[in-house]
């Protein structure tokens, strides 16, 4: 779509199936193992909302995005479910992720120091796993 305005042109590119598909993509590819080889994979991405837009004006390009999502997981034998509530440009770092657990389990202390629901990309655990293809997505959507 191409608006003309007084000072320039406008191109705005709707980029939210390329990112929800990215996301999926990437994401679906998680897999942490830890030391005691209990194993935590992402499942799928569902729920996806909201808007990610690349928006040309006097040949700056500015790359928008504010999304929400859940990623399906299974820890051990339980199945989780991380919620991303509010993740946009503002701040690439600084968006919860929320872990819903789908039982209650006698190993949930053993189970979340798999998940590290607290974890920040670079340490150990699913969370940070996330973290990290989460921002594979964003710096590959800011290169298109």
């Amino acid at each position: 779509m191409r608006v003309r305005v007084r000072a320039g042109t406008w191109e705005e590119k709707k980029m939210d199936e390329w990112f929800k598909d990215e996301l999926e993509a990437q994401l679906q590819a998680v897999v942490h193992v830890g030391a005691d080889g209990l194993e935590a994979s992402v499942s799928r991405v569902e729920s996806f909302t909201g808007e990610c837009t690349i928006c040309k004006r006097r040949n700056k390009t500015s790359w928008i995005y504010d999304c929400s999502f859940n990623v399906k997981c299974q820890v051990g034998d339980e199945k989780v479910t991380l919620k991303i509530a509010d993740m946009d440009n503002t701040d690439e770092e600084d968006y919860e992720i929320e872990v819903k657990w789908g039982k209650t389990s006698k190993r949930r202390a053993e189970l979340e120091n798999l998940v590290k629901p607290r974890g920040a990309r670079g340490s150990d655990g699913l969370v940070p796993r996330v973290r990290e293809a989460i921002a594979l997505v964003v710096d590959t959507y800011m290169q298109q």
